[in-house]
């Protein structure tokens, strides 16, 4: 990781007409109300992230909506500490959990648990993309989709 794609992104900020300086500090605009840190739960490597199950959590903390036209909360979210392969003790953080009230981890934590598999060896590696969508391939997957429902 050498910073290429940050530096691609400030750039696309400067092309819009952006300020990418506010980067600079993050605390200039990323104010959550609230804060949880996530602690490994056990000891092991994380084998399993059930992506679609971690962006529920995320939706459910602010960062998405339930309806069209429904208000984004611009501070929630979740900041991962470890990633799949990462070898954790208990108690260590794994993850930050944001959003605008504490009132909202309860579900988003449950969640998360739900989401993180840990195993005693590492996880086999995985190949960084598992499928290219083109119109073709894309209207294939959701077809199939369509029948097993």
């Amino acid at each position: 990781m050498d910073g290429r794609g940050l530096r691609i992104f400030f750039e696309m900020i400067q092309t819009q007409g952006g300020d990418p300086s506010v980067f600079e500090d993050p605390a200039r605009f990323h104010k959550p109300g609230a804060t949880q840190v996530v602690e490994a739960w056990q000891s092991g490597f994380i084998a399993e992230m059930d992506t679609t199950a971690l962006g529920w959590a995320v939706q459910r903390l602010g960062a998405g909506r339930e309806k069209a036209g429904a208000p984004v909360d611009p501070y929630a979210g979740i900041l991962f500490h470890a990633r799949r392969g990462s070898h954790v003790e208990t108690g260590r953080a794994i993850a930050t959990l944001y959003a605008t009230s504490p009132a909202q981890f309860a579900e988003p934590v449950a969640i998360f648990k739900r989401a993180i598999r840990f195993s005693e060896s590492p996880p086999p590696a995985r190949p960084l993309v598992s499928r290219v969508f083109t119109r073709q391939t894309a209207e294939t997957y959701l077809g199939e989709r369509n029948k097993e429902q």
